[in-house]
């Protein structure tokens, strides 16, 4: 498990890095809006996020792509209503700093997606 959680951390930071740099790239290179590039970069990684977890965090092997593709997508629209929802309940309502909050719910929502992704690529012993 310590392995599969190295890997878990090489891939979010890596994912983080792409994320920054291929926003950047598309405003300042190929000149799209800030916007447009954001929204460019979480697609593209989106899907580089999802390679990485089957293939280099996970190492998936067992199920179909497409079916692991499916169960992948669905977790992860249901974690960013899920953050963003937290987001909105202990900021705009209980009135806590966003910054903690955003610090909190990012932490303990990357534990949970841990778990939920060891069971996506169904990860037995690793």
């Amino acid at each position: 498990m310590l392995k599969v959680g190295t890997r878990f951390i090489v891939s979010s930071a890596l994912s983080f890095c792409f994320n920054i740099g291929i926003t950047i790239f598309l405003c300042e290179r190929l000149n799209l809006t800030e916007r447009n590039a954001f929204g460019c970069s979480l697609f593209m990684v989106f899907i580089i996020n999802f390679l990485l977890m089957k293939f280099f965090t996970f190492r998936a092997k067992s199920a179909p792509l497409s079916k692991q593709l499916i169960s992948y997508t669905g977790v992860a629209i249901g974690f960013r209503f899920s953050e963003y929802f937290l987001f909105r309940i202990f900021h705009s309502i209980l009135s806590f700093d966003y910054r903690i909050v955003v610090l909190i719910v990012l932490s303990t929502s990357t534990v949970v997606k841990f778990f939920t992704y060891r069971y996506i690529f169904d990860v037995r012993k690793n």
